[in-house]
């Protein structure tokens, strides 16, 4: 099998596809001691005996060392059942030859090291022939498994964890999820970003914990792994002056989009913002204060509902159609980080800003002409008209809602949460909760990923939806449904009744939607940027308040199919231009750890 060479020390490759999608960090790869699982999910269940909840259970405190007197070891804790198999298959002989040993981060480059890149701190991506593989929990950066010291908040003791690796309940999970989910919403034209193969259990001399907790990592085929929030959102806040002429916009115009119930109407610099809206309304879920059936929906705006009579549709708003504009081809951007502004662009992606700019300039100069297509839907989601009066911006932002709609509405469907459980880690009203921006990726258009080897017959089952999603989901070793959930902290029982598990995946739900709408640091600009962002004036705060409107009313119609809620129609030139603007988005954050 045929191998592409890393851009490493010192090639002066231009940047493409791969890197826009995948990544731009490379890493180098070394086989090590250990064993590697295959994951045939036929083979695969999971226990509600006694024994099996009391191993759930016992996760929830600290673990003892054989070699320690006292217990201070912390594993992920997860509130469900782990799936079981009475014989793990060891047969990988189907993987790629690069893959079938057990694969962690090194720091010196590799002799025939294929192209791989960084996934975050502690996972990285490899490319082999034309498919990519996710291999999650491959070493902390590249110094292998790390062993943290942390303190409890009353520094009354210490408890210890590995930092950089997956474990084999999470491993299992993940697979188990995967194929679980993907069975069902593949046939919905719903994109998981990942198909399960298996997982590594690392031996010495990578076990800094002994052999009673060895790391492990998840091996996956991938599809992307740019991140909804971190990378697209986030980008696209920090391009926004470039992409919309603030002179162009008539504020009384835009302002007119908003209903009349919503706060600060009358005044751009006063106009409550929708992240603001569904904060709001997040404290009063959690707080056990929010009762839709008697009008009660948020804690500032009791009276307000969060949904069509509240929020703005700028899918018809012409001067945003008018005021767009794509950035300069031959001026790189500056790219951001977390720990702030990173300097121009490195050279190597001046094809990919180029011809993004180029594709966007095209789409915005035939917005105005008969041959832009149909694409417009209204409060009926039904109605086309030509794309003349609707910017990309809008386009884009409601298709993205209407992606994680789909997304959530899906799982929900299936009542998998995505992970959303309370435990002792959390302060009284707090959960962990998985749906977040950062757990959905930006995907290639559907005809580059079956050309890369993508999924095949699946793919080929989703039809006109699966074409048209740009984002896709992924990270569900915290996922279960109401079978699986125990409660750990709580009656220590298995299986959720309907009504607890209803109200859980409520609050999944509006915890996405907060999230989406900008109300969380996963969903877009790094801290160090907020100044930057907010200084670009309220007119433009304004424009975006209306776009992040846009995107929760896509959500809406995505996660409930109810047709009040409108959502942006299909349409090619603009699909396009969305997915130039988002490669663009991704330029600027292309450096930024997700």
């Amino acid at each position: 099998m045929s191998v592409d060479k890393t851009s490493a020390d010192g090639d002066s490759s231009p940047f493409g596809d791969d890197e826009v999608y995948f990544g731009s960090k490379p890493v180098h790869l070394a086989q090590v001691p250990g064993t590697a699982q295959n994951y045939v999910h036929s083979e695969w269940t999971f226990d509600t005996n006694e024994a099996a909840v009391q191993i759930t259970v016992g996760r929830a405190s600290k673990l003892k060392h054989p070699d320690a007197e006292v217990a201070d070891i912390v594993l992920p804790g997860l509130p469900c059942l782990d799936p079981v198999c009475e014989a793990p298959s060891k047969d990988v002989a189907s993987w790629p030859e690069f893959l079938q040993k057990p694969l962690l981060k090194v720091k010196s480059p590799q002799p025939d090291t294929p192209k791989a890149y960084a996934s975050g701190v502690r996972s990285s991506l490899v490319k082999l022939g034309e498919k990519w593989y996710r291999l999650k929990g491959s070493g902390n950066n590249d110094e292998g498994f790390v062993v943290r010291r942390n303190t409890e908040a009353d520094s009354s003791s210490e408890w210890r964890d590995i930092r950089g690796c997956a474990f084999v309940h999470t491993a299992t999970r993940e697979n188990f999820m995967v194929s679980l989910l993907k069975s069902k919403l593949d046939q919905e034209g719903i994109v998981s970003c990942n198909s399960a193969m298996g997982y590594y259990i690392y031996d010495k001399p990578n076990q800094p914990l002994g052999p009673s907790f060895p790391p492990a990592c998840i091996v996956q085929e991938t599809f992307g792994d740019r991140r909804f929030g971190t990378h697209v959102m986030a980008g696209i806040e920090m391009l926004f002056p470039l992409l919309v002429d603030e002179s162009a916009i008539d504020v009384p115009s835009l302002l007119a989009c908003f209903p009349a119930a919503r706060p600060g109407r009358d005044d751009a610099s006063k106009l409550a913002t929708t992240a603001e809206l569904m904060s709001d309304k997040m404290l009063a879920v959690m707080y056990g204060i929010d009762d839709p059936d008697v009008g009660e929906h948020g804690v500032e705006w009791p009276t307000l509902p969060r949904d069509e009579t509240l929020f703005a549709n700028l899918l018809g708003f012409e001067g945003l159609a008018c005021a767009q504009r794509s950035p300069d081809p031959a001026v790189l951007p500056e790219q951001w980080t977390a720990a702030g502004k990173a300097g121009r662009a490195d050279p190597r992606w001046v094809q990919v800003w180029a011809s993004n700019c180029g594709a966007l300039d095209k789409a915005i100069a035939i917005a105005g002409t008969t041959d832009a297509g149909t694409g417009t839907a209204t409060g009926t989601g039904t109605v086309s008209d030509t794309a003349r009066s609707m910017s990309v911006l809008a386009y884009l932002f409601s298709r993205f809602g209407y992606d994680c709609g789909r997304i959530m509405g899906g799982f929900h469907r299936q009542r998998v949460s995505w992970g959303t459980y309370a435990d002792k880690m959390c302060w009284e009203g707090q959960m962990h909760c998985n749906a977040h921006a950062n757990n959905v990726v930006l995907l290639m258009p559907r005809r580059q990923r079956q050309g890369q080897g993508g999924q095949g017959g699946a793919q080929e089952q989703q039809g006109a939806e699966g074409e048209q999603s740009f984002l896709g989901y992924l990270d569900l070793d915290m996922a279960f449904n109401n079978e699986m959930f125990v409660d750990t902290w709580g009656s220590v029982k298995a299986g959720n009744t309907t009504a607890e598990h209803d109200q859980l995946l409520y609050k999944e739900h509006i915890n996405f939607l907060e999230v989406l709408a900008g109300s969380d640091t996963t969903s877009g600009v790094p801290m160090v940027a907020l100044s930057a962002a907010e200084a670009q004036g309220d007119v433009l705060r304004a424009v975006k308040t209306g776009l992040y409107d846009t995107l929760v009313l896509g959500y809406l119609r995505g996660y409930t199919g109810d047709e009040r809620f409108p959502v942006a129609g299909h349409n090619p030139q603009l699909h396009e231009a969305g997915h130039a603007l988002a490669k663009l988005a991704v330029v600027v954050m292309a450096d930024a750890v997700a």
